[in-house]
């Protein structure tokens, strides 16, 4: 999931509530590091700059990422209210119905963000949401997501999928496009007609998102090394392999079945080159 294609989805629950009318211009960022105190920042407008919305943690899913992003555009809807960066009533009433609104229009499944901090803070003051049905002929519900997988790209398909407006998402390794379904078909059709590319369409709405961790192999490797390589791991130190999160538990069930090694993910400033 892209920056891009998450200030379009911000921008539908604005216009969608109502809060466009008193919501300044921001810039949205999605930063690529790992921070424990927080999911997301938010910096008000200082002297002639556009307020920023940053999101961190961005091996998390769509929907996490979402979340956090709605929680920052409450911050940033009451600050042009009232001056006010606090968790007060008003910015938890605000985010409560930016959260409806993404409910309303599936982005967001309820039960598989109510266990988030960020939604069990908002509840105290609020309530549950309880109206998680999805409206039918929603915003961008006509749009889809045409996905292309960089591992399977060659440069020359890159600078053409570049020039033909797909961005690339690094921390997914994939190019994305939101173009309407008819446009998706054709797209799908065409990019399919290239050697080994990998290719996927999904709803808009549905916000897919799939980062590449980096795991290692821990425990006594040695004896092991036939079996680490034939299953696509290196050795640089340590025994890693690049792998999407959605495949960790499987990964990790593989790897400590059959040799009795643990899995684990690796820090973010490991980069393999």
């Amino acid at each position: 999931m892209t920056g891009q294609k998450l200030k379009i989805v911000l921008s539908s629950l604005e216009k969608y509530t109502g809060y466009s009318d008193v919501s300044d211009s921001y810039f949205l960022r999605l930063v690529n590091r790992n921070i424990k105190t927080m999911n997301g920042k938010y910096l008000p407008q200082t002297g002639r700059d556009s307020a920023v919305i940053e999101i961190y943690n961005l091996k998390r899913t769509g929907m996490e990422i979402a979340v956090s992003a709605v929680h920052n555009l409450a911050h940033h809807i009451t600050f042009c209210q009232s001056g006010s960066e606090k968790h007060s009533k008003s910015f938890y009433r605000c985010m409560y119905q930016l959260l409806s609104a993404a409910i309303r229009l599936g982005y967001i499944q309820y039960d598989k963000i109510s266990f988030l901090p960020e939604i069990k803070q908002m509840v105290k003051v609020t309530g549950s949401v309880t109206d998680v049905y999805n409206c039918e002929g929603a915003v961008n519900a006509k749009l889809v997501t045409v996905v292309v997988d960089n591992f399977k790209c060659k440069r020359s398909t890159r600078d053409m999928l570049r020039e033909n407006g797909f961005i690339y998402s690094p921390v997914e390794r994939l190019w994305e496009k939101d173009v309407y379904a008819e446009e998706g078909v054709l797209l799908q059709a065409q990019l399919g007609k290239i050697n080994q590319i990998g290719i996927r369409v999904y709803p808009f709405t549905k916000l897919m998102h799939d980062p590449i961790i980096t795991v290692k192999a821990e425990g006594r490797t040695y004896g092991y090394r036939d079996f680490l390589q034939e299953h696509g791991y290196r050795y640089s130190g340590v025994w890693h392999k690049q792998i999407r999160a959605k495949y960790y538990v499987a990964e990790k069930k593989v790897l400590e079945s059959q040799t009795g090694l643990f899995l684990r993910e690796m820090e973010d400033d490991f980069n393999e080159h």
